[in-house]
């Protein structure tokens, strides 16, 4: 567990940290009033800066929930954090936090952030990937599947909050890949947080 802890730190990181959470949401939602979600999501009534932060660690009491979130998370991250190393993830972890929660401020009804947004950001880096591991290829393979899914329902319902965070963390990977590979095709000496 150690290894894993020193070899993959953002994956375990925000994992650790969801989970903890999650299982506080779920005991303070049963055994009384105070509401998680509603002093740690961007949703809140009474916005407070850290909760452009704290609110990708919220999920909705339904495990399913989370446990696709951080299942994906950790399968595409561990790639993304090998290939492209943890200050690199950690880059793409904030601007997949700080733009949509952004867009959530300036346009109220928009609800495209949280981690399901940055795992769909992490997605569209990981296509980039040269597949090292037999499952790479399965989840590149996923990502492309999800992504057609995605768009086409975006036609279909608009206002889906789940279609919302995908669409939006895959516009933003794919905004940050176009970046970073147009800055990494002109020579130019990666920046010191990558």
């Amino acid at each position: 567990m150690k290894q894993f802890l020193k070899k993959y730190p953002i994956i375990s990181c925000v994992s650790i940290i969801s989970i903890i959470v999650y299982v506080l949401q779920f005991i303070l939602n049963v055994t009384s009033s105070i509401n998680l979600i509603e002093l740690l999501s961007i949703d809140s009534q009474n916005f407070k800066t850290y909760q452009v932060f704290s609110h990708f660690v919220t999920h909705a009491i339904h495990p399913d929930h989370i446990m696709y979130n951080l299942t994906f998370f950790a399968l595409y991250g561990m790639t993304v954090e090998k290939v492209y190393k943890t200050k690199f993830l950690y880059l793409i972890l904030l601007y997949v936090i700080i733009v949509p929660c952004l867009l959530h401020i300036i346009y109220v009804d928009f609800n495209g952030n949280g981690l399901s947004a940055i795992v769909c950001a992490i997605q569209i880096l990981h296509l980039f990937t040269k597949p090292d591991m037999y499952y790479d290829k399965i989840l590149q393979l996923f990502t492309i599947y999800d992504l057609v899914k995605t768009i086409l329902y975006s036609f279909i319902k608009t206002t889906d909050i789940s279609n919302m965070a995908h669409l939006c963390g895959y516009i933003c990977g794919i905004v940050f890949c176009i970046c970073y590979f147009v800055h990494k095709k002109r020579g130019q000496k990666s920046p010191s947080i990558i």
